[in-house]
Order: structure tokens, then C-alpha cells, then sequence
């Protein structure tokens, strides 16, 4: 074969015996960089120059010709051209079977433009490669057709509402790298087919979602799910039997000592592997309250702990001392050092045994009951036991009301014992810390001048939460009265506000009980923390409704009865200030603020999901201390909450003023606080809330004359 090169052409010349037999031909041609807009024209000449039927043009790749790459140009057909076709079609049917004219952000998407301008799309060496459509909205399931983008490296569709089961032909995208599909409603089981995606999986993520029964034999026997099981953790899968292979690692503790895996594995009968972060109250709450207390029982009976966190090694170091956490910590720089054991969320905790398998993961299970785990594993300790009761219920003043009537109430502890008691000590110290979290929020901040506070102290047997354990209240709304009642005036007053604080270590969730006739009772079981906000101010005290929708409840509506009840509820006792059925601007509760402009940037609106339902109750913010409980009250809450003290410390004659409330209120309407109420709550916030709160109780009745059963009405079905 000889090459000759006139101008801009390149001919190849081939003898017709050295083709003769041969049914493909591949020509290597180098060419220099050059645009897009540049044609190969791909045409048979004989010597005498003629040129065949056979003749083609083809237009330069998107971008043109790049320096260093190899493109395909067939003479049949243009492979980039089929390529891009079938992929294109495959992203179609991905938009139509999620609804993608609904998503939060569809550009260009159905297009005649390059799949490359597609918003969420990215291709390189002309396939597509990365496809990120992470909570744009996609409801809907993914289609068969997916399974045809080949080339695919990348696919992130988490935290959407995709449902139904993964599509078989996911076994084709055996080049993906990283899978991400979590907080989805997605079902059943992988196919079998998924096992063909592992040998190049780096990262996976099936959490929050539906799926059901048994993974397949060929994923949990590949050799890749040792390095992969914690992405199919939470996912809903049954892992029953299943072996969660422990990671070995090495790694350098802050100090500078060498933290092995090996040795600990081996020396401890349990190792807890706990990922932290200083500034997480979640974390700083669950160390101080559970893991602190564990570890002291349990260290000597052969459990360690070894903690890690992603922020910088200063604060990390500076937390360590400054509160004396005792067991083993490293910086855990980005992820890699022990990629099996990483988890977004903090604080989340893995238990291993000696034999080098997780026994224990804290992304489905509840982690507060690893306490369980430590007991059936090492055993129970003996228990601290009160003998002195001489101070059960003693009556401490805390604050004394300066303005008005003055609103009463009353802060209980539970599982505190006798050597807490001292004046001083820890029971005191928690009931002040209960107080001042009390008026941490507006508007009871700015009244909080209105309100008589006090301790009774409630002596326990023990302060344990563990098997054997005794205590003192026990949920008892009657016990609850009973010390209340001790404080002086208020043996027979009209209400009785009750917040009872637990001492460390309680793994329930928190709630409160609402009574007709402005009374409470809370039970704060994690302690003092702004879940006691959520509780007490706003259940409690404001009498508000919920703005979450409870796990489960995302595509449910809020039935008729529940609307019927909710406005007998808003007519009779005026409660639910903060949440409707009706989704008009003119006629909604709040309707008042969503025409006023000087509460313009609160983010104020008709938000759908509240009242536990994902559908037909409405909420007035996107955000606020009565959705997840890391935001302030929005306008409609603090509005309720304003009106309930003035009436309680003024008495009948306070007449409410619209006009009065908005000046007061004016310290609420700054960039920081309409900020908050606009910023959507993150994925851990969600999941946490859910673990550790449940919905409040309501009582059409008085505290007086209230029993422990037959008249509670729980929303939650």
C-alpha cells in the first residue's frame, strides 16, 4: 500500500489482491486538531480516478478533532453517530418515565442540542459518562432503556421519588463507577444482574429506600462486597445472616500513635468505629449523654471505641480535651481512609466483634440500642442504686415572673438519683440548662420575663437506661401532676405545664401531651437540646401542629376527617395555628402575613406536606422549629405563641392587636432568621428527627380529670 497526499485530500492506495478477501478494512489517518465545522469525506476511487457509489461524509465530532484522540469513522455507518442516537433515545425515555417536564430543572433536555448541553448530562471520548439528577424532582420508574448508556461511569439520581424496581438491564452499565440512588422510594430486590456492575464499582449508595428481601448470591459473594456492603445498608434489603465483612485499616490518631485495626479487633471483644463531628450538636449530644456513660461501664468489660471526623485536626484536638473524651480519635481527611465505614451523617457508629464482622450499624438501626447489644454481648453492670429520698420532691424556685399574672411552670427530672440532688448539683444544673434552653427561641425570649419557673426533684432508684434499671415517672402523665403539684398555689390551678428532662442515656423518642385546657406534658428524652423548643414551646405551650411528614406518610393525603378534626381543633381550642387544608392565599390562616410586604423576605407561602401528611396540609414555611427543629419559629407560630402569654398573664382583658404583635415582633425579620425559614433541611436533619421524636398526644380534657388511657387521640395511625 502506498500513501500520497494532495492539498487537503490523503489517499490511500491498496493493490485489489491484497483486499480481495478481506470484508473490513481499518485505516489509521492522522489529522490535525481542527473545529467541529470540518468534513472527512470518505470516498473508493480506482487508478483511472473514478469514484464509486460508496461515498460518505462525515462532520468532525462536537468540538472537532482533538490532539491525541482516536475517532471512528466507518465507511457503513458512523458508529459516533449510532452511538449518540441510541444514547440520546435512552435519556428520552429516562425523562419521559420520571416526568421530566416537572423537574426542578429539564434544560435543553428532549433537545435538538448535544446530549453534552443536556442540564445534568456530561460526555467525554463521545459517550455519555455522567448523568446527576440528584433532587430535581424525578417521579416515576426507571426505564429498561437505561441500561443502554454502556459508556455510563456515573449515575446520581438520589433524593428524588423514583419507585418500582431497578430495571434488569442495569447489568449493562458494567463501566459505572458510582451509583447513587438514595432517598428514593424504590422496591423490591437488585436483579440478578446487578452483580455484573460490581467488578467497577468504586462507590454505591441504595440507602432510604423500599426494597425488599434477599440480595442476590452472586452481589454478596462477590469479592467487591466487602468493600461495598455499607452502600446497600438502609436500603430496606433483608441482610439477615449476611456477613458485613469489618475493613482492616491503619491509621494515625491525633496524638500521633498508630491506631491498627488488627490489634483492636483482636484485644477488644467489641470496637466501636464512630464517626463524629465536634460542631454537630447530634454528635456532642450522643457522645456526652450515651457513649460517655457506655464506655465507663463497659470499657473495662473489653469494649473500645475509636472515633474519627472529617473536619480539621485544631478544632478536633481542641474538643478531645476540652471535654475529656476518653477513647481513641484520628482526622479522618476525606473519606479514604475507611471507605466501607463512611457515612455522611453524624454521629454514626459500627460495632465489630472478633471476628471481624459488623454487628451493629447505626444507618438502620436505632443507635441509642446498641446499649442493648453492649448487654447481651458483655453482660449488664451493676447498677448505682438511691437509698437517700429525704429531697424527693423538694421545690426549687428558678425565676420569678416580673410582668403580668405570671405563666407557671414546672421542669421534672427522670433517672436522676439520690447523689445528683445535692444544691448544685447535677439535678440542678440540668433543670437551669432545661430553663434557659426554655426562652432560647423567640418570642419567648422577649417575654420570658412573664413566666414563674420551677424544679421539683424526682429522685430515682437507678439513672440507668439498660435492663433491670428502675425509675421514678415512667411516662406517667399522673405521677407527672403529682409532682407538680407540690410547687405552693398550684394544688388546684387551672393548668399545669409540665417539661420532665431525662438524664443521659434514654434511647425513646420525645413527645408531649396536650391537654383542652392549656396544659402539657413533655417528655424530653434525650435531654436538654432544642427538641425541648419544638416540644414544649411549641406543642405544649403554642399548641402547634407538626410540619414534618412522618416517614411513610409521603404520598399519602390527608384524609376528610383529618380536615374536619383540624378545624374543630383551630375553632374550639385554637390549635394548629401554624398549618391548614385549604391551599388559598386569601382564606389560609396565615393569609394575613402573605399579604403583609414587611414579612416579604420570610419566605412565607402555601408549602404542601405538614401535619405528618406528604399531601393536602400546607405548612407556611419551607423551614421552621415545628418541621425539623433546626429553624426558628416562622410568623405564624411566634404570632400563636405571642397570643397564648398575653392571654395567660394578662387574663381576659388583654385584647390582641395585629399592628402591636408586628412591631414586637420586628426583632424576627432579619436576614438570618428568613434565611433559616427558607433553607430546606438536609437529609441528616430528616433521618435524625425521625429517629428521635414521634408525634404529640392530644387530650380533650383537664389535666384534672385526664387518665392514662381512653381519651388520647395520636395522629399517627
Amino acid at each position: 500500500m502506498s500513501v500520497e497526499e494532495y492539498y487537503n485530500y490523503l489517499w490511500y492506495y491498496f493493490q485489489p489482491e491484497d483486499i480481495a478477501d478481506k470484508e473490513i478494512i481499518t485505516c489509521f489517518i492522522a489529522v490535525l486538531p481542527s473545529s467541529e465545522d470540518n468534513i472527512v469525506t470518505i470516498a473508493i476511487h480506482d487508478r483511472d480516478g473514478n469514484i464509486s457509489d460508496n461515498l460518505i461524509e462525515k462532520k468532525a465530532p462536537k468540538g472537532g478533532f482533538q490532539a491525541g484522540h482516536v475517532y471512528n469513522l466507518s465507511i457503513n455507518e458512523n458508529e459516533f453517530d449510532k452511538i449518540e442516537q441510541q444514547e440520546r433515545e435512552a435519556l428520552i425515555a429516562l425523562y419521559n418515565a420520571t416526568g421530566g417536564d416537572s423537574w426542578t430543572d429539564n434544560t435543553n433536555w428532549c433537545s435538538d442540542k448535544p446530549l453534552s448541553e443536556w442540564s445534568g448530562v456530561s460526555m467525554w471520548d463521545g459517550h455519555v459518562k455522567y448523568i446527576g439528577l440528584s433532587s430535581r424532582g424525578l417521579v416515576g420508574e426507571l426505564p429498561e432503556e437505561l441500561g443502554n448508556l454502556t459508556a455510563l461511569e456515573t449515575l446520581n439520581l438520589g433524593y428524588n421519588q423514583l419507585s418500582g424496581n431497578l430495571p434488569e438491564s442495569m447489568g449493562n452499565l458494567t463501566q459505572l463507577k458510582y451509583l447513587s440512588l438514595p432517598y428514593n422510594k424504590l422496591t423490591g430486590t437488585i436483579p440478578e444482574s446487578f452483580a455484573a456492575l460490581m467488578d467497577n464499582l468504586e462507590k454505591i449508595d441504595l440507602s432510604s429506600n423500599l426494597f425488599t428481601g434477599r440480595l442476590p448470591e452472586a452481589v454478596v459473594n462477590h469479592p467487591k462486597w466487602k468493600d461495598l456492603w455499607n452502600g446497600f445498608i438502609g436500603g430496606g434489603f433483608d441482610l439477615t445472616g449476611v456477613k458485613l465483612p469489618a475493613p482492616d485499616f491503619t491509621v494515625t490518631d491525633i496524638d500521633g500513635n498508630q491506631i491498627s485495626s488488627a490489634v483492636e479487633y483482636a484485644d477488644n471483644k467489641l470496637t466501636a468505629v464512630l464517626h463524629w463531628w465536634s460542631s454537630c450538636p447530634f454528635s456532642d449530644m450522643y457522645m456526652k449523654e450515651q457513649l460517655m456513660p457506655w464506655y465507663a461501664m463497659y470499657h473495662d468489660k473489653g469494649f473500645e471505641i475509636i472515633g474519627y471526623s472529617t473536619e480539621d485536626v485544631g478544632s478536633l484536638r481542641s474538643y478531645v480535651e476540652a471535654n475529656a473524651i476518653p477513647w481513641k480519635n484520628f482526622w479522618y481527611t476525606s473519606g479514604n481512609e475507611i471507605p466501607q465505614l463512611y457515612s455522611y451523617s453524624t454521629p454514626t457508629i459500627y460495632l465489630i466483634d472478633q471476628n471481624k464482622e459488623v454487628i451493629f450499624q447505626s444507618i438502620t438501626q436505632n443507635r441509642n440500642d446498641m446499649l442493648q447489644v453492649l448487654i447481651d454481648r458483655l453482660g449488664n453492670v451493676e447498677l448505682y442504686t438511691s437509698t437517700d429520698y429525704s429531697r424527693d420532691g423538694e421545690v426549687m424556685q428558678l425565676q420569678k415572673a416580673t410582668q403580668g399574672k405570671g405563666i407557671d411552670l414546672v421542669f421534672l427530672g427522670e433517672a436522676f438519683v439520690d447523689k445528683d440532688m445535692e444544691p448544685g448539683g447535677l439535678y440542678e444544673q440540668t433543670m437551669k440548662a432545661a430553663m434557659e434552653q426554655y426562652f432560647a427561641y423567640e418570642p419567648l425570649r422577649t417575654f420570658r420575663d412573664r413566666f414563674n419557673v420551677y424544679a421539683v426533684k424526682v429522685v430515682s432508684p437507678n439513672a440507668e437506661f439498660m435492663s433491670g434499671a428502675v425509675h421514678r415517672i415512667n411516662e406517667n402523665q399522673q405521677i407527672c401532676f403529682e409532682y407538680a403539684q407540690k410547687v405552693p398555689g398550684l394544688e388546684a390551678a387551672p393548668y399545669q405545664m409540665v417539661s420532665v428532662i431525662y438524664n443521659k442515656g434514654c434511647t425513646g423518642r420525645s413527645y408531649t401531651t396536650i391537654y383542652s385546657d392549656k396544659s402539657y406534658v413533655g417528655f424530653m428524652m434525650e435531654g436538654v437540646n432544642d427538641v425541648l423548643n419544638h416540644e414544649v414551646c411549641g406543642h405544649g405551650l403554642g399548641k402547634l401542629s407538626d410540619e414534618y411528614v412522618e416517614y411513610g406518610y409521603e404520598n399519602q393525603t390527608l384524609p376528610q376527617s383529618e380536615r374536619e378534626k383540624m378545624d374543630n381543633d383551630w375553632i374550639n381550642w385554637k390549635w394548629g395555628a401554624n398549618v391548614d387544608w385549604r391551599n388559598d392565599a386569601a382564606t389560609v390562616k396565615w393569609s394575613r402575613f402573605l399579604s403583609d410586604a414587611r414579612y416579604a423576605g420570610e419566605g412565607l407561602g402555601l408549602y404542601e406536606g405538614a401535619n405528618l401528611y406528604g399531601y393536602g396540609a400546607y405548612r407556611p414555611t419551607e423551614n421552621s422549629m415545628m418541621r425539623y427543629n433546626d429553624s426558628p419559629f416562622n410568623a405564624p407560630s411566634r404570632e400563636r405563641i405571642y397570643q397564648v402569654i398575653m392571654e395567660l398573664s394578662q387574663g381576659s382583658s388583654w385584647v390582641y392587636d395585629y399592628e402591636e404583635f408586628v412591631g414586637i415582633d420586628l426583632v424576627n425579620r432579619n436576614y438570618a432568621t428568613s434565611r433559616a425559614l427558607k433553607t430546606s433541611p438536609s437529609a441528616a436533619v430528616r433521618e435524625n428527627w425521625r429517629k428521635k421524636h414521634r408525634a404529640p398526644v392530644y387530650v380533650h380534657g383537664s389535666w384534672k380529670d385526664a387518665k392514662n388511657s381512653g381519651q388520647a387521640v395520636v395522629p399517627l395511625r
